[in-house]
């Protein structure tokens, strides 16, 4: 974003602390939106999802690079993103029946 690396660099030590690769800016929330439910969370609170060069990883640390979503760990969220086709057109990417319970086995066992 335009501006944000001069608005970092304007910050005292004390108000811009690293944290995750980003800045924790005054006045910016890190609130998600989950793809199933639609519920907005803190960023931890979500599962992430992501496109990586054409190959669909869970990423809890956040630092994969490629198109990401965010769900809600649980079943149900997971299964309302999928049945509406919101997963597949949100990451580019046409989810298997094969894929999609590998990623619900990770949501299950993590």
């Amino acid at each position: 974003m335009p501006g944000t690396e001069r608005l970092k660099n304007s910050l005292s030590p004390e108000l811009a602390t690293k944290i995750k690769g980003g800045y924790n800016l005054p006045g910016v929330d890190r609130l998600k939106q989950c793809l199933g439910c639609g519920e907005r969370r803190e960023e931890i609170e979500l599962m992430r999802i992501v496109n990586n060069k054409g190959e669909l990883k869970v990423d809890p640390g956040g630092r994969l690079s490629g198109r990401d979503v965010y769900i809600c760990p649980q079943v149900s969220c997971f299964q309302a993103a999928r049945k509406d086709n919101q997963l597949s057109e949100e990451l580019h990417i046409e989810i298997t029946e094969e894929l999609f319970n590998q990623l619900l086995e990770e949501i299950n066992h993590g």
